[in-house]
């Protein structure tokens, strides 16, 4: 048997009606109290707050790029040049050149969005969003893929725009569109491959002569793809480990983009 203390016994109940609150065992006898009650009610315990701070890594994005996937996920947000406050629960402070700090105050809701920023500066350092594709990715074959006269030509690579991903996505559409309606499917493929290793490892730059992708992890592992090469050979890197893993993207995008061998049609 419990007893209302305080709060609760103003509380006009009828039978069967359910209620919460703590429940709080104290000189033999248990109580249901509000938590507000605590302190006045018992002599050795009361309601506290925990205020939590993780530094996390953060050296190869500019700020913006941060705000920028921050803004995507949540609409509650207040900025300033080094500040992100998102519903009034959690800061993310930009420390130049080598971290961010995120602070809130311990509650489910707090703890969720604090998680899912360190989740989102995560990603913006193994996908930079702010890398642009720098020209129409091309293949070195026999057809003519030069930009047309009528086709604008992509813009220059920028450093570090925040609207950079917006526009990479629609260059990238209008390159593949285009490829797709000449019927080229060599340098579609060799456009997607592209996209996809730049998705995941950020620096890749693509040779329009020769179709070798240089890839420079954030780590400064370097690597060239040659896609068009003898599988067992297109890989050039000295990390044995980035190596193999090369090799599995790889295949992953060979059984997706051409599923059934030539010589077996």
């Amino acid at each position: 048997m419990a007893t209302d203390l305080a709060g609760h016994a103003k509380l006009k109940s009828t039978e069967k009606t359910n209620m919460s609150g703590l429940l709080v065992e104290h000189d033999f006898h248990t109580h249901v109290m509000h938590p507000h009650d605590l302190s006045e009610y018992t002599t050795n315990l009361l309601v506290g707050t925990i205020a939590q701070k993780q530094h996390v890594p953060f050296v190869h994005q500019p700020f913006d790029v941060l705000v920028l996937l921050v803004r995507q996920m949540y609409a509650d947000i207040k900025t300033t040049h080094d500040t992100i406050i998102v519903g009034n629960c959690v800061m993310v402070t930009h420390c130049p050149p080598e971290k961010v700090v995120i602070e809130w105050t311990a509650d489910p809701t707090a703890d969720m969005i604090a998680d899912s920023i360190v989740a989102l500066t995560m990603h913006a350092q193994a996908s930079p969003a702010s890398f642009k594709i720098s020209m129409h990715p091309t293949a070195a074959c026999r057809h003519d893929h030069s930009v047309k006269a009528e086709t604008p030509p992509l813009k220059e690579e920028a450093d570090h725009m925040p609207l950079a991903a917006a526009a990479d996505e629609a260059d990238v559409t209008r390159a593949i569109e285009s490829l797709a309606d000449e019927g080229d499917v060599q340098a579609l493929h060799l456009i997607l491959v592209y996209r996809v290793l730049k998705d995941q490892y950020g620096r890749v730059e693509l040779d329009h002569g020769t179709n070798v992708m240089t890839i420079e992890t954030p780590g400064g592992v370097k690597a060239q793809v040659r896609y068009f090469g003898p599988k067992q050979e297109r890989i050039s890197c000295e990390n044995s480990a980035f190596n193999d893993k090369l090799h599995d993207t790889l295949a992953k995008l060979d059984q997706a983009l051409q599923p059934i061998e030539p010589a077996d049609l």
